[in-house]
């Protein structure tokens, strides 16, 4: 059994094949080595192969730079020109994403390189293939500013950047992409003002922006346009004023992180209507930073998770409590909450993490199953 200390799973497979290997035949259509030991050199055999749409070597144990497909050999035999399908995720290739790829790989429906170590800017030229539906980089060690050409990628319906080193605004061109479903750019350095051309989007299932430096209020439109939104991600930033009532038209929304801005006032009380959250589902989380609990905020029955830690929310811990019965996560921690502990927490019977430190709660901590 060989493993590569990157690996997720031990391999059970090892393709072990010379990188100078001149295969006798030349017709895959496609190839899958995903979660078997491929590397640690990209195979260059692949080369040789003529009708080839698919390649898959996710977590294959590849150390090596990206191939750069330009290249005579590959140019040669038109191999590239016809993939569609191009996942190398989970490996150490490093290098930057070629220049010329819509060049090489004009057919491409889904890139994902993610999980590598991979550099240097995103090319514009990646613009240019228009066939592409799934766009993944993410956990790499991107930088730079997004290209300004997103309006030909018609089809895209998911962009996944999270987790690199890019930096600048989000260009309007974003908002031209009509199709697309998931956003992804938590964890760089983005900032400035989400432009408004992001209403456009109006198919969003999923906003993940957290953990970067944007600013100015919450954009109303968000939930006057985004009705399909299940997911709104946007922790860890400088996001100021209050969170907009429009908010509340978001009956798709089944998770809400907002911890961690500069938020303040109420959370407007019709966030106990939320009907995605009063439904009982098996993941729901609700986190914000703001200076009360509404009572409402008890009505939302379907929720597991429910983060209000490292804020500056006052008042008292809703009597009610008790009632969201799915709760399996509470974490009220370093604010400045008040008053009692209710007696109706006793009967989270799901609760496996409780925090209320550093309030200035008073009397007893009450009994039951999941507080004794």
């Amino acid at each position: 059994m060989e493993t590569h200390g990157r690996e997720r799973y031990q391999k059970s497979l090892v393709f072990n094949v010379s990188s100078n290997c001149i295969p006798p035949f030349t017709g895959l259509e496609l190839i899958d080595l995903s979660n078997c030991r491929a590397g640690p050199l990209f195979p260059s055999w692949i080369q040789t192969q003529r009708s080839l749409h698919q390649i898959t070597f996710d977590n294959a144990g590849i150390i090596d730079a990206l191939p750069d497909w330009g290249t005579v050999p590959l140019k040669y035999n038109g191999s590239s020109s016809q993939i569609n399908v191009f996942d190398v995720g989970h490996n150490l290739f490093s290098g930057s994403i070629p220049s010329n790829i819509n060049e090489t790989m004009p057919m491409l429906t889904h890139l994902d390189v993610s999980r590598n170590m991979v550099n240097g800017a995103i090319p514009s030229s990646i613009c240019g293939i228009t066939s592409l539906g799934i766009l993944i980089l993410s956990s790499n060690q991107l930088s730079g500013s997004l290209p300004h050409c997103w309006e030909k990628l018609e089809a895209l319906q998911i962009l996944d950047l999270s987790n690199n080193s890019l930096s600048g605004t989000i260009p309007d061109s974003v908002g031209s992409l009509g199709s697309l479903l998931f956003l992804m750019l938590s964890r760089n350095s983005f900032y400035g003002e989400l432009p408004s051309s992001l209403q456009n989007c109006s198919n969003l299932r999923s906003i993940d922006l957290g953990e970067n430096n944007f600013s100015a209020e919450l954009p109303k439109w968000i939930g006057k346009n985004l009705a399909s939104l299940g997911i709104l991600r946007l922790r860890s930033n400088s996001f100021r004023g209050g969170i907009p009532q429009e908010f509340c038209n978001l009956s798709s929304l089944r998770l809400l992180d907002l911890a961690h801005n500069e938020l303040s006032g109420a959370i407007p009380q019709c966030f106990g209507n939320l009907s995605s959250m009063i439904m009982v589902a098996p993941v729901n989380q609700f986190s914000v930073n703001t200076s009360s609990i509404p009572m409402k905020s008890t009505n939302l029955l379907g929720l597991s998770i429910l983060n209000l830690s490292a804020n500056s929310i006052t008042g008292k811990i809703p009597e009610k409590i008790g009632s969201l019965r799915r709760l399996e996560s509470l974490d009220l921690s370093r604010n400045q909450l008040s008053g009692e502990i209710p007696s109706s927490i006793s009967n989270l019977t799901s609760l496996n993490h409780l925090n209320l430190s550093y309030n200035e709660l008073v009397g007893r901590i009450p009994s039951g199953n999941q507080s004794s």
